[in-house]
């Protein structure tokens, strides 16, 4: 159990389009930064790193296809949207299913449109998770509690009940809740006329019911088909007030500083310079599938650019890198996967495979 600290992994999954964002300090190559937009996009020449590969252990859990995992504190958290009950909670060490919570619906306490794990945190020694419903509420769920009390704990709750709220809420597809204000992605799919599909973020001041700054988040090329801009996966961490995303189809991450609303997008193995050029000579080419973080480190779950119909057979790349954009190490799966998750401690990383199973793997020390 961690002790007075507060610990957030988020990571976003399943959205419509694309959020995102990106930062953190400087990095190398200072001679291939372009700036625009305050997006500091970075062509990152390959260098070598450690490559491992290892096995996983399929966990004996109740919970097949699953479409969200995470790890907060002493919880397996697993997200089922086809069940009655949208949230399973496991002990971490023992795998005993401790509850399960959250009923889909229009109750005070149900889920209405849920769109996974996004922010998850411990502090005082509680394990807490950011509940998001279109388009009724955002709360902060109390797992202790909730575990404790077996029925739903909200420690607060916000309504967007009014009309303005509402509809800033709805054009959102994230929303996390930073100190008092809620950060919120800004959705281009729900923006009518819109032709520039790159994401950004905006500050939402709850109390005085208004937006008080917008961020641009990513800097990319501006193309006809919104599909290009599909995020790859995206994760939150508070201690270092920072996210990274990743595209699906473009092989480019970013780190997001939310302090300073500014982003790095890096470019591996210096492999785009052309972007429009170079989408159009990897049309179907699959790159990142999720991503997930510790406190230390960014684990970028990735098929390299083979074709989407191949992505069922083809084992997947963890790369690994700090959050100051350096890259650490290389991590080779055998099997294909769908979501990763991994503990604070970065000794145990999680997958859901392409079977629906669910699979645990010690990491290397890094």
């Amino acid at each position: 159990m961690l002790e007075q600290v507060v610990v957030v992994m988020n990571k976003m999954k399943q959205i419509s389009l694309f959020l995102v964002a990106f930062l953190i300090t400087a990095c190398d190559n200072p001679n291939k930064q372009v700036v625009h937009n305050n997006v500091i996009t970075l062509l990152t020449d390959s260098i070598s790193v450690p490559t491992y590969e290892i096995i996983g252990d399929t966990l004996p859990l109740d919970a097949l296809w699953p479409t969200d995992i995470a790890i907060v504190d002493s919880f397996l958290l697993i997200g089922q949207h086809k069940d009655d009950k949208l949230i399973h909670i496991y002990s971490k060490n023992s795998l005993l299913k401790l509850g399960s919570f959250i009923e889909k619906g229009g109750g005070p306490y149900d889920v209405n449109l849920w769109n996974g794990f996004n922010q998850y945190w411990v502090e005082n020694n509680e394990a807490k998770l950011l509940i998001q419903s279109y388009p009724q509420y955002v709360a902060t769920l109390n797992l202790n509690k909730t575990l404790n009390q077996q029925e739903v704990v909200f420690d607060e709750k916000f309504n967007f009940s009014n009309d303005s709220a509402k509809a800033i809420f709805l054009r959102s597809n994230v929303v996390y809740k930073v100190k008092d204000n809620f950060l919120m992605s800004r959705s281009t799919d729900r923006i009518k006329g819109t032709t520039d599909y790159n994401l950004s973020f905006q500050w939402f001041d709850y109390e005085k019911d208004e937006i008080k700054n917008i961020v641009y988040s990513t800097d990319q090329a501006i193309y006809p088909f919104p599909f290009l801009y599909a995020p790859g996966g995206m994760c939150y961490n508070v201690n270092q007030g920072k996210i990274c995303f990743a595209f699906r189809y473009i092989n480019a991450f970013a780190l997001f500083d939310i302090d300073k609303g500014s982003s790095i997008q890096l470019i591996p193995n210096n492999d785009i310079t052309d972007l429009k050029e170079y989408v159009n000579e990897q049309k179907d080419a699959v790159f990142f599938q999720d991503v997930a973080s510790s406190n230390k480190f960014v684990y970028l779950a990735t098929y390299h650019g083979i074709k989407q119909n191949e992505t069922e057979k083809e084992g997947v790349t963890i790369e690994v890198y700090d959050w100051n954009g350096n890259h650490i190490s290389k991590i080779r799966l055998k099997e294909p996967i769908y979501y990763i998750a991994v503990d604070s401690e970065d000794e145990y990383l999680y997958t859901v495979v392409s079977d629906g199973g669910i699979k645990k793997y010690k990491l290397p020390k890094m």
